[in-house]
């Protein structure tokens, strides 16, 4: 992680985290998820990597879900639909991701696996034995993201930090959608220095907006 991409604070369930605009999209991606925990991890990975591909694929609805049994009772699980592909994001993997797999390809869609790099060695070793590691397509959510970044900017031919905050602006919206799920609102923030007030620091913030408990399964 870039030293210009660290935590800050923790103020009233607030983080805040050093944001260098001039550094890359991958040192972006771990500061966010370096000072985060898994529970955090999994609504901001689910909404940011659906955000992505609702940028890329204007034209198609991207729906996420949330299942609220079984595996997923620690909630580090969630899945992404956006025409005949899966995409399963886990910040908490066990064998039961593999059997969540198995049924989207039973199924016929195509399966993509995210996961936080500290777990993909996890991942790969509960896929070994499973008969459908070569099946699927694993990846880390922050590589994922940081190249999503990188080749919807090229495709555009707009800065890096033009995409992710168009990216950031559509996330804000789709969790804004939602009020039965844990959700966290992404603002990149000018603050004053204070010890040279002609000088502003960017920060990104992460805060935790009110939501309603369910036993429901979500989706939108």
């Amino acid at each position: 992680m870039s030293q210009k991409t660290k935590m800050i604070s923790h103020q009233n369930d607030n983080i805040l985290i050093d944001f260098d605009p001039n550094v890359s999209p991958e040192s972006w991606v771990n500061g966010i998820f370096a000072n985060i925990d898994y529970r955090t991890a999994a609504q901001i990975s689910k909404n940011l990597v659906a955000a992505i591909l609702q940028k890329r694929f204007l034209k198609l609805d991207v729906r996420t879900s949330s299942k609220k049994t079984g595996y997923n009772k620690s909630g580090g699980y969630s899945a992404i639909t956006i025409g005949s592909t899966i995409y399963h994001l886990t910040t908490k993997p066990n064998v039961a991701v593999i059997r969540e797999c198995k049924q989207s390809l039973s199924a016929g869609y195509k399966t993509i696996l995210l996961a936080p790099n500290a777990k993909i060695k996890r991942i790969l070793a509960l896929f070994k034995k499973s008969g459908i590691a070569n099946r699927i397509s694993i990846f880390s959510i922050e590589k994922y993201i940081s190249l999503a970044i990188i080749l919807i900017s090229c495709d555009k031919n707009v800065k890096l930090i033009t995409t992710f905050k168009n990216i950031v602006r559509e996330y804000n919206r789709r969790i804004h959608a939602s009020e039965t799920e844990r959700r966290f609102k992404i603002e990149l923030l000018q603050i004053m220095d204070k010890f040279d007030r002609r000088k502003r620091q960017t920060t990104l913030r992460i805060i935790e907006l009110p939501w309603k408990k369910t036993k429901i399964s979500s989706a939108f």
